[in-house]
């Protein structure tokens, strides 16, 4: 646990360690059962990431254990943003395909050049996450040069494969529309201030 308490994706959170005691068997679907619930201050919703980077978020809670939803699920969705220049971002949508190797990113932004194992980290716009949080990097990028679809292949960062220990993040759902929102009001308050200088 030593190594995921200091991974970088759970800093500045108050952090739930949790471990890994069961697997959903189904190849298509990707859940996995904690040995946290609500007693431990586990909630629905709260992200809960390994070392490597962000594993999922908590779909059902019981009193002593709670089952998490991976990003490599089908029903998965998350914001995600690639910060390629500090000009440049490119954002998606991160979607599971029933594979614990590969995500898919749909581009809500065109990319004019991606290049392999550029970072993936979520947007805080689907107001589940918050932004900031490693998803993954991108894979074959050389596949979709020319491409007229716009997706692109992710590797996930957590080691979805083979997961012992996770962490939790005490963050709630209404955290993340409070940072989305304050961060709407400042925009609209720069763009009245620039509106009134003209």
């Amino acid at each position: 646990l030593e190594q995921v308490l200091e991974s970088g994706s759970a800093a500045g959170f108050q952090k739930i360690p949790a471990r890994v005691i069961a697997r959903d068997p189904n190849r298509l679907f990707g859940t996995i059962i904690i040995d946290k619930g609500s007693i431990h201050g586990v909630r629905k919703d709260q992200p809960v990431v390994d070392s490597g980077g962000l594993v999922g978020r908590v779909v059902l809670v019981t009193p002593l254990s709670s089952r998490v939803i991976l990003v490599t699920d089908e029903r998965h969705g998350a914001g995600a943003l690639i910060t390629t220049t500090v000009t440049d971002r490119v954002l998606g949508v991160i979607r599971g395909v029933g594979d614990n190797y590969y995500c898919r990113m749909d581009f809500i932004t065109t990319p004019v050049q991606l290049d392999n194992g550029e970072l993936v980290v979520t947007s805080g716009q689907d107001g589940l996450y918050p932004p900031g949080l490693l998803l993954g990097r991108v894979a074959n990028p050389a596949e979709w040069a020319g491409s007229t679809q716009q997706r692109m292949v992710v590797a996930p960062a957590a080691n979805l494969g083979r997961l012992e220990s996770v962490l939790v993040l005490q963050v709630s759902r209404e955290q993340v529309r409070a940072g989305i929102d304050a961060v709407s009001a400042e925009e609209q308050r720069q763009e009245a201030e620039a509106s009134r200088r003209k």
